[in-house]
Formats: structure tokens, sequence, C-alpha cells
């Protein structure tokens, strides 16, 4: 049935519209001013909290702050999974995990689903990805709608470089009016090890920090490289500083699209799809738990003409709602199986989820072997979790079976657990997890897959991916 529909909507996408049209319309979101373009861009590895426009005491978005006046910026943004592959396809589908599958186990967008780029490919865009991600390749799915998609070479500097300087002469294509854009960049300076150029002086810097390789952030985060106060403070200096970089990145993004003409046609979209642990929780780097600072991420938008600019948008949402929002207001029809996600200002309390796979538990691959003879102690306690907020609450569940509950108003940083001692707001989030998770909105704790499929999707994976990202050895 979803191939069914995935190629109805390829042949026949007008047969769709009235249906899509009134979710858009019916819906009593504002309605932005027509968008011609549209660019989204995601810096990998970034946490909303270490921006000063989120309320970092340290200044690192000094361009974000004062282009406040013509951007919306959505206080409160949660990512569907703590690391890029599953993060990245909720992005571009609009469906959850334990929907689309792109999770560890299974690390590929399965060709079944239809992107954002499919959709707008099929509406007359012209669509183009230019990531520094070496994961969101064609192999493993992400080119799915791209009528041009490289992924670019180099350290993350040099990549950085290479994608502006691909930016002028792209955008100098689309001075017809007819003509419209999908573009997607992906930047991989807050990634470790952090590009933080001649930023790092001015953040206080005193020498490399002390973690710049997978060895160094596994051996970290498995406490088996004991860190002082002083290196923590340090490594936490280079990321900030790696944020002053990125905020350099945005600017020279609007300042090219102003140069083009195109700015006041085209909505941009700045996020990120997961965090980095900064040792608040022991963890360096991420991608083996699901603390608020691998989840919380900034989601900010530039409408043409500046349109709504200076809205702080207080109520929490998610990043699964990018694509039916998108397409909303572009006043284009959504798929069948997109009908009902809500967009970014419709999403009630208790829907919000995400969760996580510990590839500790698909055993049945070489370098998850590896990683469980290297690390065993932090094998055991990575489990596979989900996630779902309540409100101002979080609750925590994974397969041993236990619960964590946290008031994130009172405690940010996830400190004082209040399941053992449970409340009504407990129980109710408790209930509410059950009905989500009966309706499938969380992948089972116990799925596994088959040797055959593993064998299948083991083809499209390059291990010098993995290993240059720090998620295996």
């Amino acid at each position: 049935m979803q191939a069914l529909t995935k190629y109805l909507y390829r042949s026949f996408p007008l047969l769709l519209i009235s249906s899509s049209m009134a979710i858009a319309t019916g819906c009593g979101v504002s309605q932005p001013p027509p968008i011609q373009h549209v660019v989204l861009v995601v810096f990998d590895t970034l946490r909303a909290d270490r921006m000063s426009v989120y309320g970092h005491e340290v200044e690192t978005t000094p361009f974000f702050k004062s282009a406040q006046a013509e951007m919306v910026r959505y206080a409160d943004v949660k990512a569907t999974a703590p690391w890029t592959l599953p993060s990245h396809a909720s992005l571009f589908t609009g469906l959850q995990p334990s929907d689309h599958g792109a999770q560890w186990g299974w690390i590929a967008l399965d060709e079944r689903h239809l992107t954002i780029a499919e959709i707008l490919s099929e509406q007359g865009f012209e669509t183009v990805s230019f990531t520094a991600n070496g994961f969101l390749n064609k192999r493993l799915g992400f080119a799915q709608g791209f009528s041009r998609h490289e992924v670019i070479a180099g350290n993350a500097y040099e990549k950085t470089e290479k994608i502006l300087s691909r930016l002028p002469p792209l955008f100098a294509e689309f001075q017809d009016d007819e003509q419209r854009l999908f573009l997607y960049l992906n930047f991989m300076d807050n990634h470790i090890p952090y590009s933080y150029l001649n930023y790092g002086r001015e953040y206080g810097l005193e020498k490399h920090p002390p973690i710049r390789t997978a060895t160094e952030k596994w051996d970290a985060t498995s406490k088996r490289l004991t860190l002082d106060e002083a290196e923590i403070t340090n490594h936490r200096r280079a990321y900030d500083a790696s944020v002053r970089v990125i905020d350099d990145v945005a600017a020279k993004i609007i300042s090219h699209l102003t140069v083009s003409g195109l700015l006041d046609q085209t909505l941009v979209v700045f996020t990120s799809d997961h965090g980095d642990g900064l040792g608040y929780h022991q963890e360096f780097g991420h991608s083996v738990s699901i603390w608020e600072e691998q989840l919380d991420v900034p989601l900010i938008l530039r409408f043409p003409n500046g349109w709504s600019g200076g809205r702080v948008v207080e109520d929490p949402t998610s990043l699964i709602a990018f694509t039916p929002t998108v397409l909303d207001w572009l006043g284009l029809p959504r798929p069948d199986k997109l009908a009902d996600v809500p967009t970014f200002e419709e999403i009630k309390e208790n829907e919000i989820s995400a969760e996580y796979r510990s590839y500790f538990s698909e055993l049945k691959r070489e370098f998850n072997l590896d990683m469980l003879t290297q690390y065993p102690e932090l094998a055991k306690s990575v489990t596979h979790e989900h996630v779902l907020y309540c409100g101002e609450f979080k609750l925590i569940v994974n397969p041993r079976p236990q619960l964590k509950f946290f008031n994130l108003t009172d405690d940010p940083n996830e400190l004082n657990d209040l399941a053992p001692n449970a409340t009504a707001e407990m129980a109710n989030c408790v209930q509410r997890y059950r009905e989500l998770r009966a309706l499938g909105q969380f992948t089972p704790f116990e799925k596994r897959h088959t040797i055959d499929e593993l064998e299948n999707v083991k083809q499209k994976i390059d291990i010098s991916v993995l290993r240059s990202l720090g998620y295996v050895q």
C-alpha cells in the first residue's frame, strides 16, 4: 500500500490537492506570503542552549540576535532521535522513526518512503543538496528526489567553504520568476572535531580540546579517559567557538540570497538534527542517550519580506512537522501518510516523542561486536529508549523495564528523577505513552532484524563513514 501511495502521488499529484488544501486552510494557522524557494539549513550537532539567541550566557550567535526582527524563532523544539540518520529521515519524510525505520540495525532510508525533495520535484522545483555529512549519501537513501546531490569532501572548514562557494552560481540560475528551488545544506562545524577557526582564543580556548577523535570520545564517555574540570571546560569552549562559526555561515547564506535578489522570495529554515554531549551527563559526542542536550534543537525561520519577524513561538514542537508544515505553506498537497501530521504550531500536548535504538543490541554486525568488546561497561548501560514529552514533563522508558520522569521547567538539566515518587502527572503521561505505543508511534523494544535483512542493508554501509563520524572505532 505504501508503494502504491508513493506511485499515485508521483503520477497524479493533483488528485490529492483538495484534501491537502483543507488541511492548510482549515487549521487556523495564518498563511505566510507567497514562497518561491525553500532553503533548509541543518547545522549538524547544534544544541539550542549553546546559542545566545536561545539564552546562552556566552555570546555565540550575534548574527541571529541582530536578525531577530526579521525571523521567527521556535523556543522549544525536539528532534525525533539523538543522531543523524533517524532524525534526518523524520525531517525529510514527516514520519516517526518507528515508521521510516532508519535507525541502528537498518542504517538506510527505504526508497518506499516519500521525501519532501521528491514531492517538490514533482511540483516543478529544482531540488539541490550539498551535504558535509557523509552519512547522507545516495547509497543510504538520502538522495531521493534531489536532481543534484553532492556529498562534500574535506575537513569541516573545507566542506563549509566549498558549500558556501557553490551558492552564488546556484542562486544565479533562479532569476527567472517561473523557476523554483528547494535547497538542502548540511554543515558539520559543530561535530567532533569541532571547527572553531580563529574563534578559539576569543572563547578562552587555551589549547586544543581534549576530545578530537572517535577514540577519545568513546574513551571519555565510557570513563576510560578521565577528564578534569579544566579539560571539560576547554571542550565546552571549543564547542561554543564552533557555534560562533555557524553564526557566520548563517549570515553568509542570507547575504548570498540578498545579493542574488532571492531573499524576499525564499523561506529559509535554520535547524539541527540533534545536539551534542558536553560532559553534563558524562557523554561526549552523541548517539548513545536521549538527554535534552541531544534532543533540544534550534528552529529559526526567515520568511519572504521578513514576514512575522520578531515572533517567538513558545509552545513546544517537533522537527517531524517540517515536511507537512512546508507543504501547507506552499499550498501543495500532502501525501496520504501525512494527512494527520500536525504542523509546527498545531502539535498538541503529549504528542511530541523521540526514540533511540542502541547499536550495542544489534550484535549481528562485526563492528557492533567490536564496540561491545572494547566498551563492555558502557554497553551494559546503553539500552533502547523511548521519550514522551507531557507538557513540562519528560518521560523516558527503557526495556528493563525502567521509567524516568523529569520536570524540565524546574530541572532543565535532568538531575532530579521524579519516577521513584510517582505523581498524577507521571501516571497520566505513562497512560498516554501506552496509548501511543499501541498506535505504533514507538519502535517495539523487542524488534530485531533478520540475518537476510541485515545482509541486504550491509551492502549500503561504508564503514569508513561510520568511523569518520565517530560512531564506531
